[in-house]
């Protein structure tokens, strides 16, 4: 079954229905007598109906479509059981970089929709959690087949031209690559997402498995580790690194999950036009977090 909210204004009929649901979901049955159609058998005739459907608060952007989810094997096991990095090479397929943070959460939110699966996927974006001690708000959370599967990310990148000013094109779109953070910042802030889905799985009654996802285009994200007397040595993400003794920042996390760091390579933007000076090829590092 699959979400299908009105694009426009929403008629009274339509209001009482959504009322009447508690889970808020309409089957196409219900979706048609609404609009007073025969009961559509493809997604474009749920299209033309003019419904469209929904992630979350983005209903009314223009680039939403119709989105059906195809049965074929249970959600909760595509994702628990580690095809998200398939969901990420798609991704790829579809997006070498993105505008912004936002950009790279809301498109693999759409990606993570596309996954088949025999009962619903629900996600929401920015979604509030209340821990022991504080509030929080996750980028992502999936909900399927009754698990709830939390997911943060993060989207770091260097400039591509020495000139930040210069805009990169890229199927048919222009993209402004600079210098978001500093490497210590983006190392801190990744294990500072660990800790957040750890503790998520800790408080969600149905959820063991999150994942942090981070991606960048930054070399010295995944290739510096000489410098572990430094002061932020312990936060290096260099590959293949296995974090076996808990990671903390007073005041700030604490990971206490033992975990191996394996980078993959996400794109090549030398492709694109002008082709870049530097910093060419995107990574992402994604780990999966279990309690």
């Amino acid at each position: 079954m699959a979400h299908f909210y009105q694009n426009n204004e929403l008629s009274d009929e339509y209001k009482a229905g959504i009322e009447s649901s508690k889970s808020h979901v309409l089957d196409t049955t219900t979706v048609c007598s609404l609009t007073g159609r025969s009961t559509p058998t493809d997604a474009e005739s749920i299209q033309d109906s003019g419904y469209v459907s929904i992630i979350d608060r983005f209903a009314t952007m223009n680039e939403l479509k119709t989105k059906t989810v195809h049965n074929s094997k249970e959600c909760s096991t595509m994702l628990m059981e580690g095809s998200m990095d398939s969901i990420i090479r798609s991704l790829a397929g579809d997006r070498k970089l993105f505008h912004s943070e936002a950009d790279f959460q809301h498109s693999l939110a759409w990606k993570i929709q596309d996954v088949p699966a025999v009962d619903e996927i629900s996600l929401r974006l920015e979604y509030p959690v209340r821990l022991s001690d504080k509030s929080i708000t996750l980028d992502i959370l999936a909900n399927c087949s009754g698990k709830d599967i939390p997911i943060e990310l993060k989207y770091k990148t260097s400039s591509i031209f020495r000139d930040s000013s210069i805009p990169i094109h890229c199927d048919g779109e222009a993209y402004y690559v600079t210098n978001q953070a500093r490497s210590t910042e983006a190392r801190k802030d990744f294990f500072s997402d660990v800790c957040r889905v750890e503790r998520t799985l800790e408080t969600l009654v149905d959820s063991n498995v999150g994942y942090v996802i981070l991606l960048t285009n930054n070399p010295r994200l995944h290739s510096d580790r000489d410098r572990s007397d430094r002061y932020d040595g312990r936060f290096r993400l260099y590959e293949g690194r296995i974090c076996e003794q808990p990671i903390s920042l007073e005041g700030i996390f604490n990971v206490r999950g033992k975990y191996t760091l394996h980078w993959k390579p996400y794109s090549d933007i030398t492709s694109c036009s002008p082709e870049p000076e530097i910093n060419t090829t995107f990574h992402y590092l994604l780990l999966r977090v279990q309690i």
